[in-house]
């Protein structure tokens, strides 16, 4: 009897080992599986801070089919599309990365060194100058309702957007992975 609750242990230790190997290998299958349709984007109304009534988060197509955690972009929009955070937030759309995600030309994935790599985009709307512990709140916000990777985090802007990344990069410059601030104003 002994010899037979030891041989029934030992095949039901086998089968579990061998299940949840198979369940790993189906659940990696499914975290590496490439992006192939454009991020989904919806409007979201929160008060992130001071300035950010609501913002633009866009998923990634397979984000609920995975668990794995996603590199984060948020862009800062200019003085013109400064906004209430709901009924003034299509503004948001009107250039650069906002707008190539609204109308799916925002590359759904990325490949470098054979990995493929899709984000998890947050494009807040400011209701007046952001600062520095704005755009920290939103990445806060991000971090806390999404999975994000938080060793690639990357903050980009536009003009007032641009100045914005700038400022921010000074305030907390080890909290980004990279900023990319375009026709930046900003002053020191």
């Amino acid at each position: 009897m002994r010899t037979f609750t030891r041989l029934s242990l030992s095949i039901c230790m086998a089968a579990i080992t061998l299940a949840s190997c198979k369940k790993n290998d189906a659940a990696s299958a499914i975290n590496n599986q490439p992006e192939t349709e454009p991020a989904i984007q919806t409007a979201v109304s929160a008060n992130v801070s001071t300035r950010i009534a609501g913002f633009y988060k866009s998923m990634p197509a397979l984000y609920n089919s995975t668990t794995k955690q996603y590199p984060l972009l948020i862009f800062l929009h200019g003085v013109g599309e400064t906004g209430n955070g709901s009924t003034d937030l299509p503004r948001v759309l009107r250039n650069a990365v906002p707008r190539l995600i609204d109308q799916h030309t925002f590359p759904a994935q990325f490949t470098v060194n054979n990995q493929n790599f899709s984000f998890i985009t947050i494009n807040p709307q400011f209701k007046e100058w952001p600062q520095p512990a704005d755009v920290n709140a939103m990445i806060d916000y991000a971090v806390a309702n999404f999975r994000v990777d938080e060793t690639r985090i990357y903050v980009a802007g536009l003009s007032m957007g641009g100045g914005a990344t700038w400022d921010y990069a000074v305030a907390y410059p080890n909290r980004v992975a990279a900023v990319v601030p375009i026709c930046g104003a900003s002053w020191p």
